[in-house]
């Protein structure tokens, strides 16, 4: 097995990450939010065609075993352009809050779904 080099902790199961890894996945977050604020404005309808819609029926399947009521309050962590959140809101009446590290996928939602969601 080759030598990793040293390692920092990397969570309660007490594995780890090679320094240099761990400097890189610190700048990793800033990353992935520039990548998606590059593609927001696209991102729907690539993601729906080159899915073939399929990410259309999984989001609904998934809303649905949640089973949500008007009083239940959803986190969505990812939340890209508000595809589960307007799902979600819209099942149940339920409030939503949508995170995300891109802040032009944000934009999107709050453009599709209002800033009331």
């Amino acid at each position: 097995m080759p030598d990793r080099g040293p390692l920092t902790p990397a969570g309660a199961g007490g594995g780890g990450v090679p320094k240099g890894a761990a400097a890189e996945l610190e700048k990793a977050p800033r990353a992935i939010g520039r990548m998606f604020d590059a593609i927001a404005p696209s991102y729907d309808l690539l993601n729906h065609m080159l899915s073939m819609a399929i990410d259309v029926r999984w989001r609904k399947r998934a809303i649905r075993s949640l089973s949500l009521r008007k009083e239940d309050v959803v986190l969505d962590i990812a939340s890209g352009t508000g595809d589960m959140a307007l799902l979600a809101h819209a099942a149940s009446g339920c409030a939503v809050l949508g995170l995300d590290l891109s802040g032009n996928m944000l934009r999107e939602a709050v453009r599709k779904c209002g800033p009331a969601y």
